[in-house]
């Protein structure tokens, strides 16, 4: 069973992100590098991803929902926070089984000095 809750912006500056495939690219990584690996009961992991062009931030963030240890799998964390890219035009946050999948890219367009 799945629990779905999509982000939405305050401010009509931000918009939304258009090249999903990025932003999918920037959660591979995310999971490749910091998420997928052995969790404690309810232990989170957060992982920011910069865009290639360093002017955009993508925040990915994994909770285990359940007591128990578990390991989160490379295929099982991509395909969580693949839903949460393509189903929420600002991200969002989801529950499925064992685990809450947070999305976050409403902070698009910033600039870095």
């Amino acid at each position: 069973m799945s629990h779905a809750k999509c982000f939405t912006v305050d401010n009509p500056v931000e918009q939304i992100w258009k090249d999903t495939e990025l932003v999918v690219a920037a959660a591979e990584f995310a999971c490749k590098e910091d998420l997928a690996k052995e969790y404690q009961g309810h232990e989170e992991a957060v992982a920011h991803e910069i865009s290639p062009d360093n002017t955009d931030v993508f925040s990915f963030k994994v909770r285990r929902v359940k007591d128990s240890k578990r390991t989160l799998g490379l295929y099982e964390c991509m395909n969580g926070m693949s839903k949460e890219v393509r189903g929420c035009p600002h991200g969002g946050k989801s529950k499925y089984g064992n685990w809450e999948y947070t999305e976050d890219h409403r902070l698009v367009n910033m600039h870095f000095v």
